[in-house]
């Protein structure tokens, strides 16, 4: 049968946007779209705080030049989790400024946003890994969808969703180069991974209706809407449930 709400996604597709869609119905506000696009973003982020997930972790290498050895971390730097110098095989340990310091050869500190690790040789390597804070999903259409009329819509409408997960086939689909279907594969490994980061945050792939409540939460305090409350209560159990999940099955991440 097809579609006929335009914010009725299938069923089977999942994505940031199809989230964002079935908040819009939900709610019953599709003035609210570009609203529920900021709640969603945020109820990723609110959901991540509460952990320190392998999901978020980079593993990077880079090189100092002096030592000290100043870095500057990258956009959406949360937190460090361990530093190796790769020459001497020593794990600094973060401190703060101060006296303490004074004897000390090798750890590291933060002054600003500006990391400064002290005991490195020059151009010896530094293996760090360190956590990331989600980047700010965007809402594009669905494919053969007029979306110039929706509220506050950008000039010409909302951009065709890149990709989507399909829960039924359990695989990716892509939008071809003609933009008037999906398919499994673009033959390029390297634009197939970047929709897939833009359309999809791992937290929607095992917790979406975690997401989807915090968002509708968000929606009905704005509108003062007496659902407002029960679908807070569930938001902030699933979670609870989030959280114990996460933390009993990478208990291992967070232990020296």
């Amino acid at each position: 049968m097809a579609v006929q709400h335009p914010f009725q996604t299938p069923q089977n597709e999942r994505s940031f946007s199809s989230l964002v869609d079935q908040v819009v119905l939900e709610t019953g506000k599709t003035q609210a779209l570009r609203s529920v696009v900021q709640y969603a973003n945020l109820s990723i982020r609110e959901c991540q705080a509460l952990v320190l997930s392998a999901r978020d972790l980079i593993e990077d290498e880079i090189t100092a030049d002096e030592n000290p050895f100043q870095w500057e971390p990258p956009l959406r730097f949360r937190s460090m989790r361990a530093v190796r110098y790769q020459t001497s095989g020593c794990y600094p340990k973060f401190k703060q400024p101060g006296r303490q310091l004074e004897n000390l050869l090798e750890y590291y500190y933060r002054s600003g946003t500006t990391f400064i690790f002290k005991g490195v040789l020059a151009g010896e390597g530094l293996a760090i890994g360190y956590y990331m804070w989600s980047r700010a999903l965007v809402y594009n259409g669905r494919l053969n969808v007029d979306t110039t009329a929706y509220p506050q819509a950008p000039s010409g409408g909302y951009a065709i969703r890149p990709a989507y997960f399909d829960t039924v086939e359990d695989e990716w689909r892509y939008l071809n180069v003609a933009q008037d279907d999906y398919v499994s594969t673009l033959g390029d490994e390297d634009e197939e991974e970047t929709r897939r980061d833009n359309a999809l945050h791992w937290t929607l792939e095992d917790w979406y209706d975690m997401i989807v409540e915090g968002a509708k939460a968000k929606v009905f305090k704005q509108y003062n809407d007496d659902r407002f409350g029960a679908t807070f209560a569930s938001y902030k159990y699933q979670q609870e449930l989030f959280r114990r999940n996460i933390f009993e099955a990478e208990s291992h991440e967070n232990v020296d």
